[in-house]
């Protein structure tokens, strides 16, 4: 077949798969924010057969034969339709290995699940879902199995948002970074107690909290003319396409942390609209990431490493006194970057401080490993989590709903994410000190509230190259050249807390 028309059948069929694929995070985004509680069931089945469907698609057999001759053709590509190839071999390969009853029956458990898990944590009833959570795990091991790995059922998982990764090299990167970040605790809180600064206690409606919200989200570039800022029991960001990105946040007392909720997700957003913003169809790899942790890189730099910075605090109090939100004229921005920057162990993932983050995402990725290996039964998973809270950081939570039940990733079939948060952290702290080289005076624009250059910055050594290159690769040609490791992370936590 002639080269030319297998390229366009090629992207004719991932068209078609966007647009399933879209309609899927569509019901997933509505199930989440505004579907009637007693729609659940009518939901699962929707969510089951579009799935069928985008498998369907996906394992075509004229499909997968254009693909397959197209690879065989390689050399004779471009190197964006090389990469776009390579990308999609890459995926189809791991996807004809899982039948389509597999498939369908995963994502129906899943949405399923999910609607459980709602009302389950809201009543910190963990019984109604360690069967499904154990039906989950037992899929996720089935799955490995479909997929085949060298060494550990975990790699097959962690493949999904990280390629080529390994249990053996994440475990080994993540647990160095943890031990560093424990050995740094004591002298942090001991800087940390020598401070004579009051805390910020105000608090704000939840409408004054999606004022807020909004504004700051329109300022670092969110188009709200194109994407929605809606409430969820837990904080999502979710792209229906091109021109259609969707982020929630969660309503909480401290506005802090409705705050850095919606950075976070603003982040994705971001870097969906960055990676979008070129010539390609949003629905071919180089319109897209195939590393998770380059989406948690994005997201973690916007929440953290802009968000809470003495110069973003600075912004943020000037906007807060503009649109009025409080009737409070004492705090400073001084109070508030020690409020978003207090250290101390917690049981929450996500209000957990930068210090500390990390070792949420470690005692996950720990239980995760066992779960899947087999060495630990879901039914046991509760204590096991709380003996490793009080491991690293020395807490054990009261209930379930503040322990094993706080995240809904698990519910939603998402093992092997988790990692991504921290291997983000790592990935954020390298390119910052690129960009800050290059951007000379970073600072004073997030103090100003022009955000602009910075995305534009992002967009020019990040974004554009979507899943162009692996994501250490990439990462380490944004930085300059300086090879990955937790040492950018650790250094800027030192720069930060300790200077």
């Amino acid at each position: 077949m002639d080269k030319t028309k297998l390229l366009a059948e090629f992207y004719d069929f991932l068209k078609e798969q966007s647009l399933i694929s879209n309609i899927s995070s569509l019901l997933g985004w509505d199930q989440e924010t505004i579907m009637p509680r007693g729609s659940g069931a009518g939901r699962v089945a929707q969510i089951e057969y579009v799935s069928r469907l985008y498998h369907k698609k996906r394992t075509d057999p004229k499909f997968l034969e254009i693909v397959d001759a197209l690879w065989e053709i390689k050399e004779e590509l471009t190197e964006d339709d090389s990469v776009n190839v390579r990308e999609v071999k890459r995926d189809i390969d791991k996807t004809r290995k899982l039948p389509e009853d597999f498939v369908a029956h995963c994502s129906a458990l899943h949405a399923k699940s999910n609607i459980v898990w709602q009302g389950a944590r809201k009543n910190n009833d963990w019984r109604s879902v360690e069967s499904l959570l154990t039906e989950i795990f037992k899929f996720a091991r089935e799955r490995a199995e479909l997929l085949g790995y060298s060494e550990h059922p975990y790699d097959a998982l962690l493949d999904d948002y990280e390629p080529g990764a390994k249990i053996s090299q994440t475990k080994t990167i993540l647990l160095d970074l943890a031990e560093r970040l424990r050995a740094l605790m004591p002298a942090i809180l001991e800087k940390q107690k020598s401070k004579a600064t009051s805390s910020v206690t105000l608090k704000m409606s939840q409408e004054d909290q999606a004022k807020l919200c909004r504004k700051i989200l329109n300022d670092i570039g969110f188009d709200f003319s194109k994407g929605r800022l809606d409430l969820s029991a837990h904080p999502f960001s979710t792209s229906i396409g091109k021109d259609d990105q969707r982020i929630t946040y969660r309503f909480q007392d401290q506005y802090i942390a409705s705050i850095y909720g919606a950075l976070h997700e603003g982040g994705h957003a971001l870097y969906e609209i960055g990676l979008k913003s070129g010539d390609w169809h949003e629905s071919v790899p180089l319109a897209n990431t195939n590393s998770c942790a380059l989406h948690e890189s994005q997201s973690r730099f916007w929440e953290n490493i802009i968000g809470r910075s003495l110069h973003f605090c600075r912004y943020l109090e000037r906007i807060i006194k503009d649109l009025k939100l409080t009737d409070v004229e004492s705090f400073t921005a001084e109070k508030l970057w020690d409020d978003a920057n207090t250290v101390s162990p917690s049981l929450i993932r996500v209000e957990a401080d930068e210090v500390t983050y990390s070792l949420h995402i470690v005692i996950r990725m720990l239980l995760e490993e066992k779960l899947l290996e087999g060495s630990l039964a879901v039914a046991d998973a509760p204590e096991a989590w709380n003996d490793l809270y009080h491991r690293y950081l020395g807490l054990t939570p009261p209930n379930y709903a503040d322990g094993i039940m706080q995240d809904t990733h698990w519910y939603h079939g998402a093992i092997g994410y988790f990692p991504s948060y921290a291997l983000g952290n790592i990935y954020g702290a390298h390119f910052t000190e690129k960009l800050k080289a290059d951007l000379i005076g970073c600072s004073e624009l997030v103090e100003k509230g022009k955000f602009a250059p910075i995305f534009d910055w992002l967009k020019q050594n990040i974004h554009r190259f979507a899943s162009r290159y692996q994501p250490m690769e990439l990462i380490e040609r944004a930085s300059g050249g300086m090879p990955v490791s937790s040492d950018a992370f650790v250094g800027y936590i030192q720069n930060k807390f300790l200077a």
